[in-house]
């Protein structure tokens, strides 16, 4: 009974050593190249942005980063999530859905989840939202 009851320790504990390493200590990862030149889309299209990384606890099988775009009239940023294939990020994009949020969008790799605001802002919402599906990186093809 010892045995198995140290067993269930020890593979408690490594469950939550990854995780406390997935959340807090592993480095932010590095915006991907497709941030940078959707970022430009959306400057190009009227909607100044500013991109930056954004620490993140999933594992690199199923995101692989994950961008907030600051807006300057917004008091909340909007969260672009890259995944590693457009497969994955068909399924972020379902779990953010059966979240309630309509406000979220996939194109290619790349997830939107513009957050509570859009609700708010239908109308910016909606511009952000339909930049963001027109966009064609040559990185979101793969």
């Amino acid at each position: 009974m010892r045995v198995a009851v140290a067993l269930i320790l020890l593979v408690a504990l490594l469950y939550s050593g990854e995780w406390v390493y997935r959340s807090f200590i592993r480095p932010i990862d590095p915006l991907p190249p497709e941030i940078a030149a959707l970022a430009d889309h959306f400057e190009r299209n009227g909607i100044k942005v500013s991109p930056f990384a954004v620490r993140h606890g999933f594992r690199h099988s199923e995101v692989q980063a994950v961008a907030a775009f600051k807006v300057a009239e917004l008091p909340i940023p909007f969260i672009v999530i890259v995944c590693p294939d457009s497969r994955s990020a068909a399924v972020r994009l379902a779990g953010l859905k059966g979240d309630g949020v309509r406000s979220a969008g996939q194109n290619g790799r790349m997830v939107l989840d513009l957050g509570l605001w859009a609700h708010d802002d239908q109308e910016r919402a909606a511009k952000i939202r339909a930049l963001f599906e027109t966009f064609e990186g040559e990185m979101t093809a793969r």
